[in-house]
């Protein structure tokens, strides 16, 4: 039952699963449940997986930027330093530079990651 399930709507089964990472990061800054990050980030190697043929980094770049924003929004207050300032436009100048920051080393990570999981990949 299910591997005919499976065959007939495999379109709509890859699709969920591309779009579960972001969904899960996204419930998890609306809804608070801590352990939804780490599944988000399992999903997204799940989805690479399934969709890398051998172009995993570009895939785990294309699906991890999207899932990645609610984990930065979430760390967002922990960082105290970046609302220091007494200006708005400042603080809000800030804001965007540390969350883009804090973007970029979460993806460079998953992409190293990505590379020592699957080392032969295709570079264009």
């Amino acid at each position: 039952m299910w591997r005919c399930f499976f065959n007939e709507n495999k379109k709509t089964v890859r699709a969920l699963l591309v779009a579960a990472p972001i969904v899960c990061a996204w419930i998890s800054l609306v809804c608070y449940p801590r352990w939804l990050i780490p599944l988000a980030i399992a999903l997204l190697f799940a989805a690479v997986m399934l969709y890398g043929d051998r172009r995993e980094n570009l895939w785990m770049f294309v699906l991890s930027v999207p899932a990645l924003i609610p984990v930065c929004i979430r760390a967002m207050p922990y960082l105290e330093y970046v609302w220091s300032y007494d200006n708005f436009f400042v603080n809000m100048l800030m804001y965007a530079f540390v969350f883009f920051t804090l973007m970029s080393i979460l993806v460079l990570i998953l992409q190293y990651v990505t590379r020592l999981i699957w080392k032969k990949q295709r570079t264009w």
